[in-house]
Order: C-alpha cells, then sequence, then structure tokens
C-alpha cells in the first residue's frame, strides 16, 4: 500500500527595499508516494514592490537542486513550483525539506529567505524532544540560544543544524552532541550579519534529527532576526561642554601670551 502524506507550512518575510516593501508569504508543502517525492512552493508577494529573479534551492537529505529562474514576482501576484524527484531513506519516519529562495529589489539588491518544511516516509514518527530558538535583535553580531528538553527515558544522539539566509553567517552551522534523558540543554550559535539591511526580518531555523532503531525523528523550530543598526553618534554632538571648555582654553592661553609680550 502507498503512503501518501502531504505536508503544509506557512512563512512571511518582509524586507525594506528602499522606499518599498517586498513581502513574500510561502507555502511549502510534500506529497510523498515512494519512492517519489513530490513537492511544491507557492509564493506571493503581499509587499508593495515587486521582486525580480526569484531562484529556489531545494533540499531534502544531501539531495538538492535548483528550479528555474522566475523574473519577475508582482505585488499581489502568486508563484507556483513543482518538481518530483526520487528519495529512498533505509528508515522510516519525519524527514526535513527545505527551499531557500533567492530574489532580488528592483535595484539588482539581491535577498534570501528559508522555509522549511516535514514530510513522513512510510510511517510518521513522534520526537521525544522539545525545542525553542530564541528571537534576536541584531546590530553586528550576537549570539542564536536554542534550548532543547529530552522529554523522554533514554539519551538522544542528536544532529542540529542552523539554516540562515545567505545576508548572515552562523558558527557552528551544525552540532552533535548527547543529550540526556529527562534534561534540558542551551545551546549557543554565533550570529554575524553579513549584509543584512537595518530594519528587515530574516528567519532562522533549527533541525533536530535523531535515530532509534529502524526510525527516523526530526523536530524543527524556527525564531525570527531583526536587524537594526547602532545609530552613529555625533561624539562633538555629545560632548559639546567639552568643546566649550576647550575652546575657553585655548582663547585664555591665546591672551595670556599675547599679555606677556606686551609686558616684556
Amino acid at each position: 500500500m502507498k503512503a501518501l502524506v502531504i505536508c503544509t507550512y506557512l512563512l512571511i518575510i518582509s524586507l525594506p527595499s528602499h522606499a518599498g516593501i517586498i513581502t513574500l508569504v510561502s507555502s511549502l508543502s510534500c506529497e510523498v508516494t515512494p519512492p517519489i517525492v513530490k513537492t511544491r512552493l507557492e509564493l506571493k508577494n503581499n509587499g508593495d514592490e515587486a521582486a525580480y529573479n526569484i531562484q529556489v534551492k531545494f533540499k531534502i537529505a544531501d539531495k538538492e537542486w535548483l528550479s528555474k529562474v522566475f523574473p519577475k514576482l508582482e505585488v499581489n501576484q502568486k508563484l507556483e513550483i513543482e518538481s518530483l524527484e526520487k528519495y529512498e531513506p533505509i528508515k522510516i519516519g519525519l524527514y526535513p525539506f527545505t527551499a531557500k529562495i533567492h530574489f532580488q529589489d528592483a535595484a539588482g539588491y539581491p535577498f534570501t529567505t528559508i522555509v522549511t518544511t516535514l514530510f513522513t516516509y512510510k510511517e510518521t514518527t513522534s520526537p521525544n524532544i522539545f525545542g525553542k530558538l530564541e528571537d534576536l535583535t541584531l546590530s553586528e553580531r550576537g549570539m542564536l540560544k536554542l534550548n532543547i528538553t529530552n522529554m523522554g527515558y533514554k539519551n538522544l544522539n542528536l544532529d542540529i543544524n542552523i539554516l540562515v539566509p545567505d545576508e548572515l553567517s552562523v558558527e557552528p552551522s551544525q552540532k552533535q552532541f548527547i543529550l540526556k534523558a529527562r534534561s534540558k540543554e542551551e545551546v549557543l550559535f554565533k550570529l554575524n550579519n553579513f549584509s543584512a539591511l537595518n530594519g528587515a526580518v530574516y528567519p532562522a531555523w533549527t533541525i533536530i534529527e535523531y535515530e532509534s532503531k529502524d526510525k527516523h525523528f526530526t523536530y524543527i523550530c524556527s525564531g525570527g532576526i531583526t536587524i537594526k543598526h547602532k545609530a552613529k553618534i555625533n561624539i562633538f554632538k555629545k560632548y559639546w561642554w567639552f568643546s566649550l571648555i576647550l575652546i575657553a582654553i585655548m582663547m585664555f592661553l591665546f591672551i595670556w601670551l599675547n599679555l606677556r609680550r606686551r609686558i616684556r
């Protein structure tokens, strides 16, 4: 009997683009009939400026493929991208499916955003973990915090992947460690602003995977990264009183030296 599963996820991302805003609403889904995985990505631009040169990189495990380039996505316009791929993992269970969306604004400035969902291969599995990726406001660099709880009674050997848009960089992007039974762990990742724009909100995703016997388990969670550059400080404006004192001292020295010359 064939297994047929449809998974969907909704993501909204808004990015400032000069005077306008590009807001992409995406719905990512998988329809699985082993060994065929039918993927579908729906995009809609709910902003007030068009997006250009849209291309998507899809990924399942180590398998990656690119969509064709779509020249323009107008405001309120929808775009549907479908593909058929073969994927036959060894173990049954939940697996992640990821789409990285590349696009540009009218000036050619590049943006990326990421959306991730889960699909079931033959039989669903329920992970014994809970995770939370904290939202972060970032200027140049910061620490991304992931809290994981093992609610089960067995130690778990976890594989953790952090996914962020190309405008950001994360170190390390992967971690492996054992989470003891009935325990909690805080995992930190260094996040750097590579080329993110001030005022933009970017998604970050955590994919946590582990295996037990003949089954594969996956848990995903996401957080938002808000870019807020520090305002430049005008040192003369901030320390105006010091400038006045310095000017007064210089004037006093100038008058005093001239008086000495006259006395001689």
